[in-house]
């Protein structure tokens, strides 16, 4: 049995990433409120994913390994899969989401947040994903990384994959001209 454990600074994607496995098979939910959060035994024989952005529920430092041990102490193989975005975007994201208050907050909130997660994930056999390839090629990279983490042919739900970096590379509009 896989657990696959989705990581990575708020706005990262970990949610879109998390219901790509789930379309592909995996017991878990996207939310932010998942069974998964109370009790790891609910996917027995199956497997799982449980996703995390961080900070998760306010706590910059959730305890990552202790869940990878518990995962490991059930008889799964724990892959953490860490998502990475382009930090203008996502900074802009968290900002418009309510997760930080600036652009500064943001930045040093995502430098702990992967800090973070490198640590706690150190010597397990982690994957990273580009939420931003995903965006611009789903059909391609999607394929690709969905293959070489679940060893899958003909995933399913890649239609569903968006790019929502786009809109913050639009130029802003010149008031003086029209």
């Amino acid at each position: 049995m896989r657990a696959f454990f989705v990581l990575g600074c708020e706005s990262s994607g970990t949610r879109m990433m998390t219901q790509l496995l789930i379309d592909n098979g995996c017991y878990g939910q996207a939310n932010d409120m998942q069974v998964l959060d109370h009790d790891l035994r609910v996917a027995e024989g199956k497997d799982m994913v449980i996703r995390r952005s961080v900070p998760h529920g306010g706590d910059l430092t959730p305890p990552i390994n202790h869940i990878c041990h518990s995962l490991e102490m059930l008889g799964y193989s724990v892959m953490p899969v860490v998502m990475v975005r382009q930090w203008g975007c996502q900074i802009i994201s968290q900002t418009n989401a309510g997760h930080v208050k600036d652009w500064n907050q943001g930045m040093d909130q995502s430098r702990l947040a992967m800090e973070h997660i490198m640590e706690e994930i150190a010597g397990l056999p982690w994957f990273l994903v580009s939420y931003d390839a995903l965006a611009a090629r789903p059909k391609e990279y999607g394929e690709r990384i969905l293959y070489t983490i679940m060893h899958i042919t003909n995933p399913k739900g890649l239609e569903k994959v968006r790019d929502a970096n786009a809109k913050y590379y639009m130029e802003p509009k010149n008031a003086d001209s029209n």
